[in-house]
């Protein structure tokens, strides 16, 4: 509890410092258009888009992923629970179907390890490609 109180202060401040740099970086999807809308609430800065920030973002919330069982049982066995929610940090939880950005190196991991989900390509930061190390029609076949 007392890590809780510590910590949503921080979150807080890291969230309004990513806002001010935001504008100076290029938020376009994978195919060089302004991103769409992944889900309410996801993306590092919270605004429901796989938009990123090179400084502050250190994670890099780029993939907007369609949520599987697999992929969220996958990620609890690495040490990345995202089932369970975080209303400190305004994590719902996810849970099979939604939507939501995810890590692009953690979305790597699960497809290797056999657990990878869709991305949604218009959603999807253009950023992930150079982080997955993939070209555009190598991670089409990924995405929908």
């Amino acid at each position: 509890m007392i890590a809780r109180v510590l910590f949503a202060p921080v979150f807080a401040l890291v969230f309004a410092f990513a806002h001010f740099v935001q504008a100076d970086f290029a938020q376009v999807n994978v195919y060089g258009q302004p991103l769409t809308f992944c889900a309410p609430g996801t993306g590092f800065f919270r605004n429901g888009t796989c938009a990123t920030d090179p400084v502050t973002d250190g994670g890099v919330h780029t993939v907007c992923g369609v949520i599987t069982t697999a992929f969220l049982q996958n990620q609890l066995s690495n040490g990345n629970d995202l089932i369970t929610p975080h209303p400190e940090i305004t994590f719902p939880g996810l849970k099979d179907g939604d939507r939501w950005c995810v890590y692009a190196q953690r979305w790597k991991q699960a497809l290797f390890q056999g657990a990878g989900i869709k991305a949604v390509l218009s959603a999807t930061h253009i950023k992930t490609l150079e982080i997955v190390g993939m070209s555009l029609d190598a991670f089409k076949d990924f995405g929908i």
